[in-house]
């Protein structure tokens, strides 16, 4: 596992928005699909090409990373960060594989897990997965060992959460299937996961999930 260190975000930013431009333009003879995070740290960067969109190809697909199981009107619905971005660089809606939380929580699970699972039959391919890295070693939402061995054989789990709403995760079986991850971390207050992620990838949750990605990088930049 490779660990990128930036001085400024804004570098980090203006990296990946060109990674996600060539993801997501040009000729795809199948269907090809950039995982995305919610969260707090992608923002600005889904905002830079929000203001600046580009028109995606007819067979880019967008896959989210986890959801909330909470109302898509909430401001804690993962989705809704990346939506405007989505809308505006034209990806069809039957191109984007969300989190249906309309649905009973265990069955908005399975609804997710299915509709990963037709892509990756119809022969799609993820050529780009982008996470996030929580304080104490989580990605997407897979927070504890339990959490990677109930994922065993599935695209996507519930997870209980100890406090707030609960979760529909991605699993490592999917991640697995990632061209590229690039696990993105900003704040001086990750210094400390980041580099037990460098050192000791088995001993953090992130590093278990990702054990068998092919390509993954860590983007760090202390400056938020």
């Amino acid at each position: 596992m490779k660990v990128r260190r930036f001085e400024e975000f804004s570098a980090v930013s203006d990296e990946l928005v060109e990674i996600l431009r060539s993801s997501m333009t040009g000729e795809m003879d199948s269907k090809q699909a950039v995982l995305l995070p919610g969260g707090a740290t992608p923002v600005p960067i889904y905002k830079a090409i929000e203001s600046n969109p580009f028109s995606a190809s007819p067979n880019a697909c967008v896959i989210i990373s986890d959801e909330r199981y909470v109302s898509d009107q909430s401001d804690f619905y993962n989705y809704g960060k990346l939506e405007p971005m989505v809308n505006a660089i034209g990806i069809h809606k039957d191109n984007i594989i969300k989190v249906d939380t309309s649905l009973e929580y265990t069955e908005s699970a399975v609804n997710f897990d299915k509709r990963i699972s037709d892509f990756m039959e119809d022969g799609g391919v993820i050529s780009l997965a982008v996470l996030g890295l929580g304080s104490d070693g989580h990605t997407a939402s897979l927070f504890s060992r339990h959490d990677i061995r109930a994922s065993e054989g599935r695209y996507a789990i519930n997870v209980s959460a100890n406090d707030g709403p609960d979760r529909i995760s991605v699993t490592p079986e999917l991640l697995a299937q990632a061209e590229k991850v690039v696990i993105l971390v900003a704040g001086e207050s990750k210094t400390e996961i980041v580099q037990r992620l460098e050192d000791t990838p088995d001993e953090v949750i992130a590093g278990i999930a990702l054990a068998h990605a092919v390509d993954v990088e860590v983007w760090f930049s202390k400056r938020k």
